[in-house]
């Protein structure tokens, strides 16, 4: 009986033996790690052929949850291959503040550690680390798009009483 992915020994893999597969691979501190508070955000995707990146593995990605009052750490991890993405959390068209937390797995010094509009450009292999507290309910969305407009994608964010 063949193997379910046809590799057969002998033969090596063909060009439909492999899958791409895009994913973040979390390390945390147990004692500190809160998983109903930490959000993370994933870019990612092969957008050859005029395709959309994808977030979270999606091209629509699902709704993200937050309740109104409570903070969040959201990791954004861009390794969408070849683009610079802008990036920005938006109430309607209003851009909102975010705090900025740590860059590429390592925590700000507290003098960096400032609120800022929630709207900047970031490159492959970049991580970014945000606190987010959403003050109402209501739908808020992160905006993901390539610099000069090729492409754009939206990640919903639900925020609930």
């Amino acid at each position: 009986m063949p193997p379910l992915n046809g590799f057969r020994a002998g033969r090596g893999l063909g060009p439909h033996d492999l899958v791409r597969v895009n994913c973040a691979l979390l390390v945390v501190d147990s004692g500190r790690y809160d998983p109903e508070h930490e959000r993370l955000i994933l870019l990612g995707g092969n957008i050859s052929g005029g395709r959309k990146p994808r977030i979270n593995g999606k091209h629509v990605p699902d709704t993200l949850r937050m309740r109104a009052g409570e903070s969040y750490r959201l990791r954004v991890i861009h390794i969408i291959p070849d683009w610079t993405a802008r990036i920005a959390l938006l109430r309607g068209d209003s851009v909102l503040s975010w705090r900025a937390l740590a860059k590429d797995g390592t925590e700000l010094p507290p003098h960096r550690q400032t609120t800022r509009p929630s709207e900047f450009i970031a490159g492959p292999g970049e991580t970014m680390d945000f606190e987010y507290r959403p003050a109402a309910p209501g739908v808020l969305r992160l905006l993901v798009m390539q610099r000069t407009g090729i492409w754009k994608m939206e990640l919903p964010i639900r925020v609930e009483p």
